[in-house]
């Protein structure tokens, strides 16, 4: 998949995972959950676990997150089952993510697009948590997730933007009018 600006290009042909010595291609012939996935398919971001390089997750442009091991998808991660916040956009509602990043302490941080909670973190025990930013962030597209070696998580918009490892969103403003932690999956 790819994505050309900020539309989907409604690739279909699926993912390609290397096992180092050989290509296996997951598609809708042989792998049932990418089969039904209903709005876009095309994955725009990979991170690979970087304690289990058999193990990563893919960021769709419409789809939500997908966990992969070898033999396909393990797990599809959208509004049902985490924090993930579809486009709040007026008839259209895709979950497009933009970007993931793992911290140090194997946090998946997630970023989606033109939402209320564009920021999301996936603890290795299973919970999600998702984060509100200024309202300015909410009506923009997130891409590219950086972490730090101090945690901290950045993400590019227009230019890069800071959240350190307290949820403490870094525009100028004082740390204390700056806690947006919320709601847990």
């Amino acid at each position: 998949g790819s994505r050309t600006g900020t539309s989907a290009d409604y690739a279909t042909n699926g993912v390609h995972w290397f096992t180092g010595t050989n290509w296996t291609t997951y598609d809708r012939s042989n792998d049932p959950k990418y089969n039904a996935l209903t709005n876009s398919t095309d994955v725009v971001n990979v991170i690979v676990d970087p304690k289990n390089s058999k193990h990563a997750f893919m960021g769709t442009w419409g789809s939500g997150l997908l966990e992969y091991a070898p033999g396909g998808i393990v797990r599809v991660y959208d509004t049902t089952n985490s924090t993930l916040q579809p486009l709040n956009v007026p008839g259209f509602h895709p979950l497009q993510v933009g970007g993931e990043a793992f911290d140090s302490q194997g946090n998946l941080w997630v970023a989606t697009c033109l939402n209320a909670k564009p920021l999301n973190r996936l603890s290795p025990d299973g919970t999600w948590l998702g984060f509100s930013m200024p309202s300015s962030m909410n009506s923009n597209f997130l891409y590219n997730l950086l972490i730090d070696v101090n945690n901290s998580c950045g993400y590019f918009e227009k230019s890069l933007e800071v959240m350190d490892e307290y949820t403490r969103f870094r525009q100028g403003l004082p740390p204390s009018e700056n806690i947006y932690s919320e709601q847990q999956y």
